[in-house]
């Protein structure tokens, strides 16, 4: 997260004159250490949803997997828009797409797991250290996948939000970020179903307020793209990463 957030920074304020050329290869680099990262990782650190309800490794791998979707999120949304190429615009609001709804999924995986009982470690053995982050990172991905999208997909986008609240419902009393955070979803979900009962003309939906963002409109792929160029994104997101955009994947 250090280097991307470093990487980001730099980026966001190049003089030099081909400051996409600088960003793409930075961008490369850092996808692919990712990628790297995440092969690298044992069987039982790997997330499935057996793995959900497996106490003696959940702890971990939530946050092993909380760590590495934030990342990418954070690297994939934190550019300087002004001057980005319009096809790399659209590929990075697809990537952090992708990572929001498999973060929100993975949360959701865990919410339930509890709710059964078979995820007693995730509830109690929680810090505050733990609660802040994966509050951080739960509110970063519902920012991200409900900036935005077809009309038709609304009520999928609630679903996501739903699941991930009903996690962070678990570790709201081991930090007040954890709270926050919380709220600050709990509130987006009126929002979206207030649009979804008064739908807007056309294919397309967009919000102007960010949830989770540590930098400003103007670099951020999500929230300071035209409309016209974020839209075009969705026309190629299905199927992006292998990953369909509905929750029944």
């Amino acid at each position: 997260m250090g280097d991307v957030l470093s990487s980001s920074y730099r980026t966001q304020h190049l003089l030099e004159a081909e400051p996409s050329r600088l960003y793409e290869q930075a961008y490369s680099r850092t996808t692919q250490r990712l990628d790297a990262w995440l092969s690298s990782l044992p069987d039982h650190l790997t997330f499935t949803q057996d793995s959900a309800k497996n106490d003696v490794d959940s702890y971990t791998i939530i946050l092993l997997h909380a760590l590495y979707h934030s990342t990418a999120i954070t690297l994939n949304r934190q550019v300087r828009v002004e001057g980005f190429a319009p096809t790399s615009i659209r590929r990075n609001i697809r990537a952090a797409r992708h990572h929001a709804r498999h973060m929100l999924r993975m949360a959701e995986h865990y919410s339930k797991a509890n709710a059964s009982g078979t995820g007693e470690r995730f509830q109690h053995g929680s810090s505050a250290l733990f609660g802040g982050f994966f509050g951080y990172a739960v509110t970063l991905a519902a920012d991200t996948l409900s900036a935005g999208d077809r009309v038709s997909e609304l009520k999928d986008v609630v679903a996501f939000l739903e699941g991930g609240y009903a996690a962070l419902e678990l570790v709201m009393g081991c930090t007040e970020n954890a709270g926050t955070h919380g709220q600050s979803i709990k509130e987006r979900i009126h929002q979206l179903i207030g649009l979804a009962e008064d739908p807007p003309t056309g294919q397309f939906w967009r919000l102007e307020n960010q949830l989770a963002s540590d930098c400003c409109r103007a670099n951020d792929v999500l929230y300071g793209t035209s409309r016209e160029v974020y839209s075009e994104a969705f026309e190629e997101e299905e199927g992006c990463n292998g990953v369909p955009n509905t929750r029944s994947s």
